[in-house]
């Protein structure tokens, strides 16, 4: 850009240095020896009359001889002859070559001119005698628009041959005058601003440094709005060398290119950004919400399984053999005495498919004498019932046993070990879920009984008469803390027996009457009730006991004889103030 500065300055004072005159117009002129004589083609070197007319509304001829004819071809050799120097005596010969087309004016010897014809004058072949040889080296004008230019518009014209400095010609149809232009030292091009009358035609000759007249350009068509003084401001004709316009020439065409990648890469912006950029986000969006919605439709929200799983019993979990809890309310037969069951149903034979109740691998305890703890069956869990219905655990009688019963209880208990491997549900959020099964009956076990010890420990009152020697008495496995069953005695009278029941069908639950339904004179009732909580179908974790308060009785005093029974209707109230002879 500081080149192109450089350049237009350069141009700025070459342009004082261009020297523009224009030729008055004080005469016209014509062609045959009266004014009805009008004549436009000539044959070559025909000898025509000129005459000189005053201007109109003037009777005076205003010219001064010597006097020349300047015939002007475009792109063809200017000629100018010496028609006279009398204004009543002058005459012109053709000296220019068939076809050419010629713009006639009659110049005087003050340089003031008759202007021009509107139309050209054509001449045709002949004698050729009087022709002059044609120039070594002419100068040369060529024009880089040949068609059309408007008014103000730059027309550029280069120059060479002849010898600088050289004077350009400017020459139009029905122009009353001439415009010369005189180059500046070492200038070969000239910038001329088109301020020639629209709807005629123009052209430019060139002479040079010796005199020799050159080949004109072509003649161009001029366009646009007339010209008045003062048109076309800060526009100058100028003149320069071609290697300055050749470095303006790349300066602009420089300043296009960026103009035009600057328009370009704006375009490319605005379309990437509005419409490339909007697409593919909205494809994004489009994918991401497709993804969602599939994943939705699968359960599976933040990358975890959330499909709701409905309680089946007969799903196809329960031919998992998932471990499950069956509760066995019935009477069972220890040491000769019949008691009610308290325990849960355990398989003796894991081997064995005999004596099949809900679970597919438990006993019926109904007819069962459990023999001593050498022959106690492992318990375990196996049924799926405990995922598809809601599992109810009992909390075992405040009976009076010794701590060493309760441990030795929980010795066993941590020893157990399920058969099949630990089953996860797929949508349980307890901490459960990540524990096989044998760690969770164990520590269904362990909190049983950590319950039961606390509440004897918290009851204050000596235990009974003693434990009862484990290896050589019969054990019940009560509840699931497979603990040592005691003997409750009473004040008075002699053990009570229960009445029998109706032995249970195969592959149904049973369950006692509700707690309301049972005559609070029954000692062997005992207040205490463990609800146990249902979660996804499947037992993950059981709820600590309640604790002891108003509303549940301490232990019972030794002599009473309380019972534990099983949840057998939630709505029904717990009894508080059941015992024996013996309690309260």
């Amino acid at each position: 850009m500081d080149s192109l500065g450089r350049i237009l300055a350069f141009f700025f004072f070459s342009s004082l240095l261009v020297q523009t005159c224009r030729a008055d117009h004080t005469f016209n002129w014509g062609l045959g020896p009266d004014s009805n004589f009008i004549q436009q083609t000539f044959s070559e070197c025909d000898n025509v009359q000129v005459r000189l007319i005053p201007l109109q509304n003037s009777t005076t001829l205003n010219s001064t001889g010597p006097y020349y004819m300047f015939a002007y071809a475009p792109e063809g050799m200017t000629m100018v002859s010496h028609i006279g120097d009398k204004p009543g005596s002058l005459q012109w010969q053709v000296q220019n070559p068939k076809g050419s087309k010629l713009l006639l004016t009659v110049v005087d010897g003050n340089n003031n001119t008759g202007g021009f014809a509107g139309s050209y004058f054509n001449v045709v072949a002949g004698n050729t005698s009087c022709q002059p040889p044609t120039p070594n080296n002419p100068p040369v004008v060529h024009a880089n628009v040949s068609t059309t230019i408007n008014t103000c518009d730059p027309w550029g014209l280069t120059i060479t041959g002849g010898v600088m400095p050289y004077t350009v010609s400017l020459a139009a149809l029905s122009s009353p005058v001439v415009t010369n232009v005189s180059l500046g030292p070492g200038n070969d091009v000239l910038t001329f601003i088109d301020r020639a009358d629209p709807g005629t035609q123009l052209l430019a000759a060139v002479v040079d440094a010796t005199g020799q007249w050159g080949i004109s350009s072509v003649a161009v068509h001029t366009a646009g709005a007339a010209v008045v003084p003062g048109d076309c401001p800060g526009l100058n004709t100028n003149s320069a060398t071609t290697a300055q316009v050749q470095a303006q020439a790349a300066a602009a065409a420089g300043a296009a290119a960026q103009a035009a990648k600057a328009k370009n890469t704006a375009i490319v912006l605005g379309v990437v950004f509005g419409l490339v950029v909007p697409l593919i986000l909205a494809g994004v969006a489009f994918w991401y919400w497709r993804r969602r919605k599939g994943l939705m439709s699968r359960g599976v929200v933040d990358g975890q399984d959330a499909r709701p799983r409905p309680y089946d019993p007969a799903s196809p979990e329960r031919a998992l053999e998932r471990p499950s809890l069956s509760l066995d309310t019935r009477m069972v037969q220890i040491s000769s005495q019949p008691q009610r069951t308290q325990s849960w149903v355990v398989d003796v034979n894991s081997h064995s498919s005999n004596r099949r109740t809900d679970s597919p691998t438990s006993f019926d305890m109904a007819s069962t004498e459990i023999g001593g703890a050498a022959s106690m069956p492992i318990p375990y869990l196996t049924s799926p019932a405990v995922q598809s219905s809601a599992a109810s655990m009992i909390r075992s009688p405040q009976s009076q046993f010794p701590v060493l019963a309760v441990s030795r209880a929980a010795s066993i208990a941590r020893t157990l070990v399920p058969p099949e491997s630990a089953l996860l549900t797929p949508n349980s959020t307890s901490p459960a879920a990540t524990l096989t099964p044998s760690q969770r009956y164990r520590k269904m076990l362990e909190a049983h009984m950590e319950a039961q010890a606390a509440r004897a420990r918290g009851s204050g009152s000596g235990f009974g008469s003693g434990p009862p020697s484990i290896a050589g008495s019969s054990i019940r496995i009560a509840g699931p803390s497979s603990r040592t069953p005691v003997q409750r005695s009473q004040s008075a009278g002699p053990p009570r027996s229960f009445p029998a029941q109706t032995a249970r069908r195969a592959n149904t639950s049973l369950r006692l009457p509700p707690v309301a339904a049972i005559p609070e004179s029954d000692p062997s009732v005992g207040p205490d009730i463990i609800i146990q909580h249902r979660d996804g179908g499947i037992v993950e974790e059981l709820p600590p006991p309640y604790p002891v308060d108003s509303r549940y009785p301490g232990p019972a005093e030794p002599g009473s004889s309380t019972m534990m029974m099983p949840l057998g209707e939630p709505e029904s109230p717990p009894l508080a103030g059941l015992s024996g002879s013996g309690g309260r």
